[in-house]
């Protein structure tokens, strides 16, 4: 089991150096002198509480390994599980644009953003996996997964 402790390791810092990427390039495509200062305020507050929430998700992944408790795993499960949905959908649309401009004979610049999302789907669903039979593995190593069958409260 120490391989898939150290594949939920490598999960969890893949998805904090997604987080801090998708961050600072959020912050490097948003104009701001063409918006007002109290639109740049709720802009960096909202990429601040993005990443804020992304560090404690990734916190919460590192100490239900050293805890060895399964709930801590939740969060990301939720994270990742909605991210897959948005990677999958987008997969869809860019999949249909990219059919599309390749029948009408433009540049298939969509067809570079599918393959993206894709790739992103991939992880995903790779990362949900991984992290997934982990807290298995420990709810089962905890005892937590045992019926409950007790006569009397039955």
């Amino acid at each position: 089991m120490d391989e898939l402790k150290s594949s939920v390791r490598l999960v969890a810092g893949i998805f904090l150096s997604i987080s801090l990427i998708s961050s600072v390039l959020a912050c490097a495509v948003w104009e701001f002198p063409s918006h007002e200062l109290s639109k740049n305020v709720v802009y960096l507050v909202g990429v601040g509480g993005g990443l804020l929430l992304n560090i404690v998700i990734f916190i919460c992944l590192f100490r239900g390994m050293a805890n060895q408790n399964p709930s801590y795993f939740l969060p990301y499960i939720v994270c990742s599980f909605l991210n897959l949905t948005i990677c999958l959908t987008l997969s869809v649309v860019f999949c249909l644009s990219s059919i599309r401009s390749f029948y009408s004979g433009i540049a298939p610049m969509d067809a570079v953003a599918f393959f993206v999302v894709l790739l992103c789907s991939i992880f995903w669903y790779w990362s949900l996996k991984i992290v997934k039979i982990y807290r298995e593995y420990l709810t089962k190593i905890s005892g937590k997964h045992t019926l409950f069958n007790n006569p009397e409260f039955v």
